[in-house]
């Protein structure tokens, strides 16, 4: 680049920033304020950007039932929604690759998964001239990579709709004509398709003023030249053709073949629009192609025009009309891919019959979700076939419980419950104690109940309190919230103290892993006072980001007694089996009962009463950390230790040396906050 383009293109950066900041700063109100106004109950979440940024994305849950409503989706009308992945569709917004628009189609989007009952991932990029192409285009690859990856569980990947509107369709089409694995629907809403032509030199609509906002508006010359320089800044001035064809940018000239056929790509586009010919034009051309296309024209309207109208105008009246097309194609594209018959063609592709009964509909669904749970049963069992040998070996190294009981727990089942006595308590003559409510790690998979027995033998005796080790079930054959409903039914049953032998003004709650996300998540919800004191060991407190999407440790490979830091495809077999029912519970991973980083803080104990214990070398150490700063925040003064040179879990695996240490040192802490609960119980109550 010489000195006089870098010059020229630098001045046009600090133009265009001043340009538009003042819009982006108004535009960002604006977006809060629509949606404070029109709440839809989507969950805000981020996931990690090509660069190593974070991406934003509103993910709009399907309802328990769908209905035909403002859509007319009739596939899904009144039906149950069942267990299972869903079908998900993406859709990126407008804003001329330069405005932060992200969360303004959010009635769109909440239309698209009531009436299809299906996911809807509405996601954001990054805006030029800060970011010009191809950072938007490779934002949107990365959020379709991030759906098919489906670390959650939640998405049927093979039922991916995209869409978007103006520059979100664009990249939408972009994103599509360019994909090695096809998607099964597009719906773009006035799209620009074709770089090669500047904004100055295409064709001109009837009318390129309009009166008020419910027609939307005709984008002048200027802005939009100015638009296609912020978004063009990468590339050399002037860009040459090869440069402008590229689909990534153009997606009129990536392939026909990549476009859904069959109906399954929506092409709208307004009659006051410079982008109307072009968007008409690609419609065109894929026909020409062989690509049956749905093709809209809006008479009478300008660009974006959807957005903008008030309800009860003409504007609304077109708008409802063609978002429930838009509803009508997604969903024959995500149900294109049900089929009743599959028939090797000669050309070795599938000739696919699609099954059009509610009925089949139900029992392929039922038989997806059945397959589902048995695949992820065979292979979490894999993982379990090493507890039965470890288990018995610490029945004869490890303490045994003074006693063991079974409590009936929510669903009916036994809650097993070992009971670690201090040493020279005696039940009928001494009297009752404090009680402490320990729960074991396990991915919330994995059945280890009772190896924590030397923990709590210690700690019965260091802080002179009854432990009760509970057990709780499993994933995947019970996925949450049954492990929560099992730790809160043992609290109750604790507090109800039927033998009187608990001082339940001093019970404490806390575990290891999923066991301290138990401790905490039910603290969170118990009424204050309940729980004096909480004890969690390196806990999992949210599952909005992905185990592969939480900060990578310095050290990954330990030895044995530094603990360990689970394999990321491990973790996320876990995480598949424990959140498999959410979509059918219509629960969003920030529910407090499943990532306590979320939850209400109210009734935790203050005073150093709530012990958090991370690890250096443990994926989980940034969000132990952040529950520890949130408390704080709240005026809980939590004691928040973090232990260096140690990997997940290590204080199951020492057995001496540093390792030994530093585990006894921890459990030495553990113990000193529930004698200090124990005094600031007595001290509040005197």
């Amino acid at each position: 680049m010489s000195l006089l383009t870098w010059v020229r293109k630098t001045l046009l950066y600090i133009y265009i920033k001043l340009h538009y900041t003042p819009r982006n700063l108004l535009i960002r109100l604006v977006v809060f304020l629509r949606r404070r106004r029109q709440p839809d109950g989507a969950r805000y979440l981020t996931i990690r950007g090509p660069d190593g940024g974070r991406l934003g994305i509103w993910l709009h849950a399907p309802p328990a039932t769908p209905s035909s409503g403002e859509g007319g989706a009739e596939a899904a009308a009144g039906e149950a929604v069942k267990p299972g992945p869903k079908p998900v569709h993406i859709n990126f917004h407008g804003g001329g690759f330069v405005f932060p628009l992200h969360g303004i189609d959010s009635r769109f989007c909440a239309l698209m998964a009531r009436s299809l009952g299906c996911w809807v991932v509405d996601a954001d990029y990054r805006a030029a001239p800060d970011h010009p192409f191809p950072a938007a285009y490779n934002d949107c690859v990365r959020v379709l990579e991030w759906v098919r990856a489906n670390e959650g569980g939640l998405f049927d990947t093979e039922r991916i709709t995209m869409g978007g509107f103006s520059a979100g369709a664009n990249l939408a089409l972009a994103a599509a004509g360019t994909a090695e694995e096809p998607v099964q629907g597009l719906v773009a809403f006035y799209p620009p398709v074709d770089f090669t032509v500047p904004y100055a030199e295409k064709a001109a609509p009837p009318l390129t003023k309009l009166e008020g906002r419910d027609k939307g508006v005709v984008i002048n010359l200027r802005e939009g030249s100015l638009f296609r320089s912020a978004y063009l800044l990468s590339l050399p001035d002037p860009p040459t053709r090869e440069m402008l064809t590229d689909p990534r940018l153009s997606p009129r000239f990536a392939p026909a073949e990549k476009f859904p056929d069959g109906g399954r790509t929506m092409i709208l586009s307004a009659e006051y629009d410079y982008l109307d010919e072009e968007a008409r034009g690609m419609a065109e051309e894929l026909e020409a192609k062989g690509r049956a296309v749905e093709r809209v024209w809006v008479k009478g309207m300008g660009h974006g025009w959807d957005g903008m109208c008030a309800d009860g105008t003409e504007g609304a009246r077109l708008r409802d009309v063609w978002w429930a097309r838009a509803v009508e194609v997604v969903g024959k594209a995500q149900q294109a891919r049900v089929f009743s018959l599959i028939d090797l063609a000669d050309d070795h592709r599938l000739s696919l019959r699609p099954l059009n009964t509610t009925t089949s509909m139900s029992l392929l669904t039922s038989l997806q979700s059945t397959l589902y749970y048995l695949s992820l049963r065979l292979r979490v069992s894999l993982h379990r076939w090493w507890i039965p040998l470890v288990k018995l070996i610490l029945h004869f190294v490890h303490p045994r419980p003074s006693q063991r009981i079974t409590i009936r727990g929510p669903a009916n089942q036994h809650i097993r419950i070992h009971v670690f006595r201090p040493p020279g308590y005696s039940k009928p003559t001494s009297s009752p104690l404090p009680v402490h409510l320990n729960w074991h790690g396990s991915s919330f998979c994995l059945p280890l109940h009772g190896v924590g027995s030397l923990f709590c033998a210690t700690l019965a005796k260091k802080a002179g309190c009854i432990v009760l080790d509970c057990s709780y079930r499993v994933a995947p054959e019970h996925p949450f919230p049954a492990a929560y409903d099992d730790a809160l039914a043992a609290v109750h049953w604790a507090l109800a103290n039927t033998g009187g032998e608990y001082d339940t003004r001093r019970l404490s709650v806390g575990g290891q892993s999923s066991g301290g996300n138990l401790a905490l998540a039910v603290t969170a919800q118990l009424p204050k006072g309940s729980v004096c004191a909480v004890l969690a060991f390196y806990p999992s407190t949210d599952y909005t980001t992905t185990y592969a999407q939480k900060p990578r440790p310095a050290r990954e490979n330990l030895k044995m007694e530094e603990g360990t830091v689970l394999p990321i495809g491990q973790a996320t077999l876990f995480r598949d089996s424990f959140q498999r029912s959410l979509p059918a519970l219509g629960i969003t991973l920030a529910d407090p009962r499943l990532s306590p980083l979320f939850a209400p803080l109210a009734n935790f104990p203050d005073r150093g009463r709530t012990m958090i214990l991370t690890c250096e070398y443990d994926r989980l150490d940034l969000e132990g950390q952040q529950m520890g700063d949130k408390l704080r925040e709240a005026g809980k003064d939590p004691l928040v230790v973090r232990v260096e040179g140690v990997g997940h879990a290590w204080d199951a695996a020492a057995r001496g040396g540093e390792m030994g240490r530093k585990r006894d040192e921890a459990w030495e802490r553990a113990g000193e906050v529930l004698k200090h609960a124990w005094e600031v119980v007595g001290e509040e109550e005197g």
